[in-house]
Formats: C-alpha cells, sequence, structure tokens
C-alpha cells in the first residue's frame, strides 16, 4: 500500500510532516507519521500543505507540490535525412535549465509548471509558459514557494 505523505508549515515556521487532516478549509493537521489513532495532530497553515508526489530529485530529495525545481535540458535541432530516415547533423539548439514548480494538473499529473529558462549557450534569463515532465535525474530542489518566494522571478 503506497504510503501518502503531506508537509504543512506551523506558525512558528517549522515544516511538519506526516499524514493530513483538514475538518474545515481554514484549518489543517499534520499527524505525525500519519498516527491519527492516537491523535498526534500539529496545527500547520493550510495554504503551505504540499503531498509528497513519490519521486525524488536526482539528490534523492523527495519532491512535494509548490517545490521550485530546475531542469537541466537539451534541445537540438532536427535535420531528418530521407534518404536514410534518420536525423543527421543535429546542433545543440539551447542548453540550459528550465525553473518551475511542482503541481498537480488533473489531465497531466503532477509536472513541472514552467516558470523561466536559464540559457547557458548565449546566457541570461528568459520567461516561459507551459508545463513539462519530471526527469528525476535532471531535476533538482532548489527551494519551495513559501520559503523561497524570490526564485519565482527570474534573474535580471
Amino acid at each position: 500500500m503506497k504510503n501518502i505523505e503531506f508537509r504543512g508549515k506551523n506558525d512558528n515556521g517549522i515544516w511538519l510532516y506526516g499524514g493530513y487532516y483538514s475538518p474545515k478549509p481554514t484549518v489543517c493537521f499534520i499527524a505525525a507519521d500519519n498516527d491519527f489513532a492516537h491523535r498526534v495532530l500539529r496545527d500547520v497553515i493550510p495554504e503551505t500543505v504540499g503531498q509528497y508526489i513519490g519521486r525524488t530529485d536526482k539528490n534523492e530529495n523527495k519532491l512535494f507540490t509548490d517545490d521550485i525545481v530546475k531542469k537541466y535540458i537539451t534541445l537540438y535541432t532536427n535535420n531528418f535525412d530521407n534518404y536514410t530516415l534518420g536525423f543527421v547533423d543535429s546542433e545543440v539548439e539551447f542548453e540550459g535549465y528550465v525553473y518551475g514548480v511542482i503541481k498537480f494538473v488533473p489531465s497531466k499529473g503532477y509536472v513541472i509548471k514552467k516558470l523561466y529558462t536559464e540559457d547557458c549557450i548565449e546566457g541570461g534569463f528568459h520567461k516561459e509558459k507551459g508545463y513539462m515532465g519530471i526527469t528525476a535525474s535532471r531535476t533538482e530542489k532548489i527551494g519551495n514557494i513559501h520559503d523561497n518566494p524570490e526564485l519565482l522571478e527570474a534573474k535580471k
């Protein structure tokens, strides 16, 4: 059976991990180690609650919704050769990082909602929109929207 884990931040700024219980939309609790039987519920700020997505980044850090990540990508030009029926003379078109936030989209599952890119060839940062998949070996957790809101904006 899959263990569903959540995290939430309490009023003291401490992250708590465990099961999730919310009797009303304005009240949320995290149960230590999913221990609802003993009623060990700890109050958390509802807006900070995030669910573990069942995956880790390249450094084995657990990924939760609202985590900010960067993903290394390389895009190539695709020159298709009809004679060999393959791609030839492909060149690197873009190499860099996509920065984004982990979100759940009903039609896609857990994805990275793109914020901006960092171009390692030409330099600079550029705003970005859309979604992309999470590749553990290329994705690195760099913060979350609650502790690191400055990461939501592209550097200049």
